[in-house]
């Protein structure tokens, strides 16, 4: 519906710079201003959009020159200076419209991660200090859970990189499917994941968490190359710490597991 309402505007802008381009006749050129709805549709309505406009818009533009009575003795100038005016057109509109795409997209991988599409630690940093402030406002619980997966070095170093990249789009998809949509998932990087669990108390922080080793730690892929995980659970009620703060102690935990032979889940409260 906002798309349709901005091609609206754009097609009545365009057909008001025909009106005047009609009326002020062939000797003041106002071609330019088609240039400014053009630009418009290549930022907000995409390729196809641009080349709609890119179209529309050298119609009205040959319009508005034949109605205001300029007449060329061959008919096919008619057709040459239209093909030149609308790859003008064209180029204008696409090439906004393919910078647009760029810059969605290098916002896009700022703030996901490439490899599993999961929220980077920048963007998970963001959501969760909204949610920190939310839960401080109103005095709810919060839950945090820092996640690696032990072993996996090996994984890399005898059966490549390749076996390992595949094992962590798997660990995305295994945590991403034990928690709720409320829920906030990251790859903080490496092979470490984290969970930000709002309004979430000690005991169903734990149940989520062990949630979570055991869904890996069952996994085929998982099993047959001995890839667990180990698990530290930081909760607040009330609330004191920051993001980076509760990252550090889940961090902490989940350290104390590993040196205590991995697999496990250290929670915090």
């Amino acid at each position: 519906m906002k798309k349709l309402g901005i091609l609206f505007l754009i097609v009545a802008a365009i057909l008001l710079i025909g009106s005047f381009d009609y009326f002020t006749g062939s000797e003041i050129r106002v071609l330019a201003l088609y240039f400014l709805p053009l630009l418009a549709a290549g930022w907000y309505l995409g390729r196809k959009g641009a080349v709609f406009i890119s179209l529309f818009s050298t119609l009205v533009w040959l319009a508005s020159v034949y109605a205001s009575g300029v007449r060329f003795i061959n008919p096919y100038i008619w057709v040459i200076n239209g093909f030149t005016e609308g790859t003008g057109f064209l180029i204008i509109s696409f090439l906004m419209a393919v910078l647009h795409g760029v810059l969605n997209r290098e916002r896009s991988m700022s703030r996901t991660d490439s490899l599993t599409g999961m929220a980077n630690r920048r963007s998970f940093s963001d959501v969760v200090s909204v949610g920190l402030a939310y839960c401080q406002r109103y005095k709810r619980p919060i839950s945090l859970a820092y996640i690696d997966l032990d072993n996996f070095k090996n994984v890399n170093d005898t059966l490549g990189h390749h076996q390992g990249d595949s094992l962590l789009r798997q660990s995305a998809h295994l945590i991403s499917a034990c928690v709720r949509t409320t829920d906030t998932v990251a790859r903080l990087g490496g092979d470490e994941f984290a969970v930000f669990l709002p309004e979430t108390d000690f005991e169903s922080a734990a149940i989520l968490a062990e949630r979570i080793r055991h869904s890996i730690e069952t996994a085929p892929d998982f099993q047959s190359l001995g890839v667990t995980a180990s698990i530290g659970v930081v909760s607040e009620i009330p609330l004191t710490s920051d993001v980076n703060a509760l990252l550090g102690k889940a961090d902490g935990l989940m350290y104390e597991v590993k040196r205590e032979g991995k697999n496990s889940i250290r929670h915090q409260i």
